[in-house]
């Protein structure tokens, strides 16, 4: 790490940063996720936190879980939240799901639930509509939405409840 903040500022080096910190997670997590909490740079930790539970998600979504849920900074939790959710839904869909219907922050559900589906849906458009058409149904939420898909890709569309 020391090497890639030798480097000038530059897209090379915040991508260097992330890759390492993605590696890192795979031999010591708290380390990573300390290291990144530790920055003093919130833009750069914003981003970073993302690469730490999409990593911690590949590894162990259960301790990607529990970790973000221990964030104090609630940007920063519903950040990693997302970025672990993003990561799991796109390996494993169920468990994205099961974990998804634990949470707790019912004014985030949404953004947490649009994540889900759309990674879903780069995989499975179609499996993905009809999820989205069943979390609807089974996570109460003040917005409703629908998955409409165009050349494999989501699109979310927000309709008042």
């Amino acid at each position: 790490m020391r090497k890639i903040e030798s480097l000038p500022d530059s897209p090379i080096k915040r991508n260097s940063r992330h890759a390492y910190i993605g590696r890192w997670v795979e031999v010591d997590p708290a380390g990573a996720l300390a290291y990144v909490l530790a920055d003093d740079d919130p833009v750069r930790q914003d981003g970073e936190i993302g690469s730490v539970f999409s990593a911690l998600a590949d590894i162990d979504p259960d301790a990607a879980l529990k970790a973000a849920q221990k964030l104090t900074n609630v940007d920063l939790r519903q950040k990693a939240t997302r970025s672990m959710l993003r990561a799991l839904s796109r390996l494993n869909p169920e468990k994205a799901l099961s974990i998804l219907e634990t949470l707790s922050d019912k004014r985030n559900i949404f953004r947490y639930q649009r994540t889900y589906i759309t990674q879903w849906a780069g995989k499975d458009p179609a499996s993905a509509y009809q999820e989205a058409l069943r979390i609807v149904m089974i996570i109460p939420v003040k917005e409703y939405y629908m998955a409409s898909f165009k050349f494999g890709r989501a699109r979310t569309l927000m309709r008042p409840g």
